[in-house]
């Protein structure tokens, strides 16, 4: 598998928990697909490999952008949050994975479904679907009101959805159901995306399954 160097150019909170990194390649072949995912090498003794999502568009090449939430006990996401700085140089993976956005343009808007950290693949794809002027309509389930990310880009596209706090902003305080979804997509037309913790995606597809949506516009991303 091949490597490429990067250096970071910006690291920058995005949230209580989470962290924005902009890297800079210094190839330029580097490539991938909206919703891949990157091995990070860190320069670190042990477990020094940690896969992280790409969070930006094809456009902005050969910048690259991650969002890594903060982890007390996962080696390389400590050593990113804690010792990687500005102007330092890492080598990162080809991209990988694929729970991809499709090349083609949606005959219907599609609906993201996304649980915590796991909208980091549908916020390249989001981002995708804004440059080419498609709409979208995105789910965002978020245990507390910290967890939201990126709200101001993508709030006008967006129903929020707070488990287990009040919401402090415009937010439903309850999880998804089976008729939000109804209410959002046309049965055998309407291609979902899900990303999130395991609980989440399994309740998602037995709704879609109840509903008789096809199989071929379900795609949902596994990382747990």
């Amino acid at each position: 598998m091949e490597h490429f160097q990067f250096r970071l150019i910006e690291k920058k909170w995005i949230n209580a928990n989470s962290i924005e990194l902009v890297l800079l390649c210094k190839q330029d072949h580097f490539d991938f697909q909206n919703g891949q995912w990157i091995d990070f090498f860190a320069p670190i003794e042990g477990k020094n490999i940690g896969g992280y999502t790409i969070t930006s568009t094809k456009k902005d090449l050969p910048k690259l952008k991650l969002i890594i939430k903060r982890s007390l006990h996962h080696p390389v996401t400590k050593f990113i949050h804690e010792e990687f700085k500005v102007n330092d140089v890492v080598n990162l993976s080809q991209a990988q994975g694929k729970f991809i956005l499709a090349n083609l343009e949606y005959d219907f808007p599609p609906l993201f479904i996304a649980g915590g950290i796991g909208i980091t693949p549908i916020i390249s794809m989001m981002r995708e679907l804004i440059e080419r002027n498609q709409s979208f309509h995105l789910f965002h389930s978020i245990s507390t009101n910290e967890d939201v990310i990126l709200k101001n880009e993508f709030e006008k596209f967006s129903t929020y959805f707070v488990t287990k706090e009040p919401p402090l902003f415009s937010a439903l305080n309850r999880r998804i159901n089976k008729e939000d979804i109804l209410n959002n997509i046309i049965i055998g037309k309407t291609s979902v995306f899900i990303c999130g913790p395991k609980k989440m995606i399994e309740e998602i597809l037995l709704i879609l399954s109840d509903l008789k949506h096809p199989k071929e516009l379900i795609h949902y991303e596994k990382w747990w």
